[in-house]
């Protein structure tokens, strides 16, 4: 996967950074984390304030418009920052620990 900056904004008001980047890609379309994960090596971002707020996938075409916020804080995220895309890692950390879980009394039984 590739990325590619598109544009960048600073949001003093609101203490974030407002970054639009293109993810070309070869399979199919990278999931959040994945482009998170890219996005931050790249343009070295700092993860835990980093929310990817939305992916616009272009039809027929390997690629990505994705939009990205970089909050200076991790107070100020949480307080601007909708609830629901904070909560989609959570959810997927949760589900993972829970198969954990599950595969160790499988084990010990």
């Amino acid at each position: 996967m590739e990325l590619k900056l598109l544009s960048q904004f600073e949001n003093p008001l609101l203490q974030r950074k407002e970054i639009k980047v293109v993810a070309i890609f070869e399979a199919a379309t990278p999931s959040r984390e994945e482009i998170k994960i890219e996005a931050c090596k790249k343009f070295n971002l700092p993860e835990e304030t980093t929310v990817i707020k939305k992916i616009f996938q272009e039809k027929g075409i390997k690629r990505a418009i994705c939009f990205l916020n970089v909050y200076n804080s991790k107070e100020a995220m949480l307080q601007i920052e909708a609830k629901y895309l904070l909560e989609r890692k959570k959810k997927k950390e949760k589900a993972e620990e829970k198969a954990e879980e599950k595969k160790e009394e499988g084990k010990g039984e």
